[in-house]
């Protein structure tokens, strides 16, 4: 490749839109809200996303961060009702164009930027809510008390226990 064919392609690529993605958040609260950056929209089988004056910073993919604009503070009033840590949250990011194979009229498919939990809440004009990531969640994730076993024993074993005798057959 010359020196001329790569200045033009740097020409050509510099004289193009420049695309910068849209940003879709979904926040269980009570009840869930849906943000984006982008014109109120509704996403079919998601839910209604209002543009709330969204900014999304996705520094680092582990613990994002998320400001929404607090209008007559009813943002930070639904965060104080609901609690404002361990809410999951997911983050879409699509780009724009016609849509036409897409769940999101008007978008690219959008793709799972983040999902994971609110680690935060700050309150003033704007909410900014941190988050983290969050590992699988198995059950049961509380015990009442050691348990008893964790494999089972072979048939013919007796578990004695105060009340009862159990032979497992």
């Amino acid at each position: 490749m010359s020196r001329d064919d790569l200045a033009s392609d740097l020409t050509t690529a510099v004289a193009e839109d420049v695309t910068r993605p849209h940003w879709f958040v979904e926040i269980e609260l009570d009840p869930t809200v849906y943000f984006t950056t982008w014109e109120s929209i509704t996403w079919p089988g998601v839910g209604a996303f209002l543009n709330t004056g969204l900014e999304v910073f996705l520094r680092d993919k582990e613990r994002p961060q998320i400001e929404i604009f607090n209008e007559e503070n009813a943002i930070g009033a639904l965060f104080l009702a609901s609690g404002g840590s361990g809410k999951p949250v997911r983050i879409w990011k699509a780009y724009r164009n016609d849509g036409s194979t897409s769940t999101l009229p008007g978008f690219a498919e959008p793709v799972l930027a983040f999902e994971g939990v609110t680690s935060g809440t700050a309150i003033n004009d704007y909410v900014t809510v941190s988050c983290r990531r969050t590992e699988p969640l198995f059950t049961p994730r509380r015990y009442v008390s050691k348990p008893t076993f964790n494999h089972l024993p072979r048939p013919g074993t007796v578990i004695e226990m105060p009340n009862q005798k159990i032979t497992l057959e």
